[in-house]
Protein backbone atom coordinates (compact mmCIF):
# COMPACT_ATOMS: atom_id res chain seq x y z
CA UNK A 1 0.00 0.00 0.00
CA UNK A 2 2.82 2.37 0.91
CA UNK A 3 4.40 1.65 -2.48
CA UNK A 4 1.22 2.74 -4.29
CA UNK A 5 1.08 6.00 -2.34
CA UNK A 6 4.72 6.76 -3.17
CA UNK A 7 4.16 5.83 -6.80
CA UNK A 8 1.08 8.07 -7.00
CA UNK A 9 3.05 10.98 -5.51
CA UNK A 10 5.85 10.51 -8.03
CA UNK A 11 3.42 10.43 -10.93
CA UNK A 12 1.67 13.58 -9.72
CA UNK A 13 5.00 15.35 -9.23
CA UNK A 14 6.08 14.42 -12.75
CA UNK A 15 2.81 15.68 -14.21
CA UNK A 16 2.95 18.91 -12.22
CA UNK A 17 6.47 19.71 -13.39
CA UNK A 18 6.38 22.27 -16.19
CA UNK A 19 7.70 21.11 -19.53
CA UNK A 20 10.56 22.92 -21.22
CA UNK A 21 8.11 24.71 -23.45
CA UNK A 22 6.04 25.93 -20.49
CA UNK A 23 9.18 27.18 -18.77
CA UNK A 24 10.29 29.05 -21.88
CA UNK A 25 6.86 30.29 -23.00
CA UNK A 26 7.23 34.02 -23.51
CA UNK A 27 10.99 33.96 -22.93
CA UNK A 28 12.83 36.31 -25.27
CA UNK A 29 16.37 36.67 -26.56
CA UNK A 30 17.61 40.25 -26.71
CA UNK A 31 20.73 41.29 -28.60
CA UNK A 32 22.72 44.19 -27.21
CA UNK A 33 25.84 45.76 -28.65
CA UNK A 34 27.85 47.46 -25.89
CA UNK A 35 29.64 50.57 -27.10
CA UNK A 36 31.49 51.57 -23.92
CA UNK A 37 33.69 49.78 -21.42
CA UNK A 38 31.15 50.66 -18.71
CA UNK A 39 28.39 48.88 -20.62
CA UNK A 40 30.59 45.79 -21.06
CA UNK A 41 31.45 45.85 -17.36
CA UNK A 42 27.76 46.15 -16.43
CA UNK A 43 26.87 43.18 -18.64
CA UNK A 44 29.71 41.14 -17.12
CA UNK A 45 28.28 41.89 -13.68
CA UNK A 46 24.81 40.89 -14.87
CA UNK A 47 26.26 37.63 -16.18
CA UNK A 48 27.55 36.76 -12.70
CA UNK A 49 24.08 37.12 -11.13
CA UNK A 50 22.60 34.12 -13.01
CA UNK A 51 19.37 36.08 -13.49
CA UNK A 52 19.56 35.66 -17.26
CA UNK A 53 20.90 33.09 -19.69
CA UNK A 54 23.70 34.63 -21.75
CA UNK A 55 23.82 32.93 -25.15
CA UNK A 56 26.95 34.96 -25.93
CA UNK A 57 29.08 36.46 -23.20
CA UNK A 58 30.21 40.09 -23.07
CA UNK A 59 33.89 40.37 -23.93
CA UNK A 60 34.41 43.80 -25.43
CA UNK A 61 32.89 46.84 -27.05
CA UNK A 62 31.36 46.36 -30.45
CA UNK A 63 30.74 42.64 -29.89
CA UNK A 64 27.04 41.66 -29.80
CA UNK A 65 25.75 39.90 -26.69
CA UNK A 66 22.62 37.72 -26.76
CA UNK A 67 20.67 37.44 -23.50
CA UNK A 68 17.69 35.17 -22.88
CA UNK A 69 15.21 36.30 -20.24
CA UNK A 70 12.22 34.38 -18.95
CA UNK A 71 8.85 35.99 -19.62
CA UNK A 72 8.48 37.42 -16.11
CA UNK A 73 11.90 39.11 -16.25
CA UNK A 74 11.81 40.51 -19.81
CA UNK A 75 10.34 43.90 -18.77
CA UNK A 76 12.95 44.29 -16.02
CA UNK A 77 15.81 43.49 -18.40
CA UNK A 78 14.51 45.92 -21.03
CA UNK A 79 14.15 48.72 -18.47
CA UNK A 80 17.62 48.02 -17.08
CA UNK A 81 19.18 48.14 -20.54
CA UNK A 82 17.38 51.40 -21.31
CA UNK A 83 18.65 52.94 -18.05
CA UNK A 84 22.26 52.34 -19.05
CA UNK A 85 21.61 53.59 -22.62
CA UNK A 86 22.15 50.17 -24.14
CA UNK A 87 20.05 49.63 -27.26
CA UNK A 88 18.65 46.17 -27.87
CA UNK A 89 16.84 44.24 -30.54
CA UNK A 90 14.60 41.25 -30.03
CA UNK A 91 16.23 38.25 -31.70
CA UNK A 92 13.70 35.63 -30.54
CA UNK A 93 10.25 36.78 -29.43
CA UNK A 94 9.20 33.42 -27.94
CA UNK A 95 11.84 30.77 -27.26
CA UNK A 96 9.26 28.02 -26.65
CA UNK A 97 7.65 28.68 -30.03
CA UNK A 98 11.06 28.57 -31.72
CA UNK A 99 11.85 25.23 -30.06
CA UNK A 100 8.47 23.80 -31.04
CA UNK A 101 8.98 24.81 -34.68
CA UNK A 102 12.49 23.36 -34.65
CA UNK A 103 11.29 20.08 -33.16
CA UNK A 104 8.50 19.86 -35.76
CA UNK A 105 10.96 20.49 -38.60
CA UNK A 106 13.27 17.80 -37.23
CA UNK A 107 10.41 15.30 -37.02
CA UNK A 108 9.34 16.05 -40.60
CA UNK A 109 12.91 15.67 -41.85
CA UNK A 110 13.27 12.32 -40.09
CA UNK A 111 9.94 11.09 -41.45
CA UNK A 112 10.86 12.15 -45.00
CA UNK A 113 14.26 10.47 -44.85
CA UNK A 114 12.90 7.25 -43.38
CA UNK A 115 15.78 7.19 -40.92
CA UNK A 116 15.55 7.70 -37.18
CA UNK A 117 18.92 9.47 -36.92
CA UNK A 118 20.73 12.00 -39.08
CA UNK A 119 23.65 14.40 -38.70
CA UNK A 120 21.72 17.62 -39.31
CA UNK A 121 19.09 17.44 -36.55
CA UNK A 122 19.54 17.90 -32.83
CA UNK A 123 18.80 14.66 -31.01
CA UNK A 124 17.97 14.67 -27.31
CA UNK A 125 19.86 12.29 -25.05
CA UNK A 126 16.90 9.92 -24.74
CA UNK A 127 16.63 9.70 -28.55
CA UNK A 128 20.26 8.73 -28.98
CA UNK A 129 19.82 5.75 -26.66
CA UNK A 130 23.36 5.60 -25.33
CA UNK A 131 23.66 3.08 -22.55
CA UNK A 132 20.48 1.17 -23.40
Amino acid sequence: MRFLVVLACLVLAALARPSTHDYLHGAQVLRVNPQTADQVHYLQGLLKTDLYDFWTEPHGTGHPVDIMAQAFSVPVLKKTLEQIDLDFTIQVSDVALLLAKDREANQKARAASGKAMDWTSYHRYDEVGIGD
